[in-house]
């Protein structure tokens, strides 16, 4: 979505843990991140000014983002499902290893002022909402960007080690497209690959 976000880290524990993806484990350390906005005339951007949005703003905003992961990650098992569909229909295996990537595990967390009064319309109010995800520290390995938004080929050199990383998800792009019939594709995809996360 492009927004601009702050990001700290901070420590999940959920009351009941889930078998798999965020909060599986007690006190999982978080990237806690939240939404600003920024005008364009206040200094330049190392010193600009942040701003946060309004409780509803941001909470709207919070959760469109966290829906976009949503469908990021369909998308990509969509691409996986085509691929072992023809693979199931073929005789002979792929003459190179196919990536197992995944996106980002994440959640919203929101924030409400203590309750107020005795009927339900003032008993709560949203103060704070925030995008929790997987904390992947990047100083273990460099971030990289595979493929750019303006372009559907791959960033890196053919002789690059993560190449074909890069190659694969300008393929996943294409299979989106074709099978969408031109009405959807992921873009800007960048990531830790040690972790296979994008």
């Amino acid at each position: 979505m492009g927004t601009f976000k702050t990001a700290h880290t901070g420590h999940l524990s959920l009351i009941h843990l889930p078998e798999q993806g965020l909060g599986t484990t007690l006190n999982q350390l978080v990237a806690v991140k939240r939404m600003y906005h920024s005008p364009k005339n206040t200094g330049t951007s190392s010193n600009r000014a942040v701003f946060r949005f309004t409780p509803a703003d941001e909470y709207a905003r919070t959760v469109q983002e966290a829906n976009l992961l949503y469908w990021a990650a369909s998308l990509m098992e969509f691409t996986y499902s085509f691929i072992h569909r023809f693979l199931s229909k073929s005789s002979a295996d792929p003459p190179f290893e196919i990536p197992q990537l995944r996106f980002v595990h994440a959640g919203v967390a929101v924030s409400h002022d203590q309750a107020i009064g005795t009927n339900i319309s003032n008993t709560t109010s949203i103060r704070r909402t925030y995008l929790v995800e997987e904390f992947i520290n990047e100083s273990s390995e460099g971030f990289v960007t595979f493929v750019h938004n303006g372009d559907a080929n791959p960033l890196l050199d053919l002789d690059d080690p993560l190449y074909e990383i890069a190659e694969f998800l300008c393929f996943m792009q294409h299979v989106q497209y074709f099978k969408t019939d031109g009405t959807i594709f992921l873009s800007d995809l960048q990531g830790m690959s040690k972790w296979r996360v994008v």
